[in-house]
């Protein structure tokens, strides 16, 4: 598809770090004769950084949905605190 969107068929198991364990799943399920998975695509994790990064109020809707602090995107997991790092700028302030 692109650099920063993959369709199913082209991720599996080594794909993780770019997409995510979501993501990483429904591709290894995606080639298994029988398993009916919808078409589909995952945006990349560095795409999601890229945008978050470009406006940090995305990043915030984000975890008003999730409930992890702003600065951490989709693809951080609380077993590992480690791939969410505070951001270097604080969040817009206000309206």
């Amino acid at each position: 598809m692109s650099a920063h969107v993959l369709g199913f068929h082209e991720i599996d198991h080594t794909r993780l770090p770019l997409v995510g364990g979501k993501g990483a799943n429904l591709g290894e399920l995606s080639g298994i004769d029988g398993v009916r998975v919808p078409a589909g695509f995952c945006v990349t994790t560095d795409a999601y950084r890229r945008v978050v990064a470009g406006d940090p109020a995305i990043g915030e809707l984000v975890a008003g949905r999730s409930g992890w602090p702003w600065w951490c995107s989709a693809w951080s997991s609380p077993r590992r605190p480690a791939s969410c790092s505070p951001p270097t700028r604080s969040p817009p302030t206000g309206g």
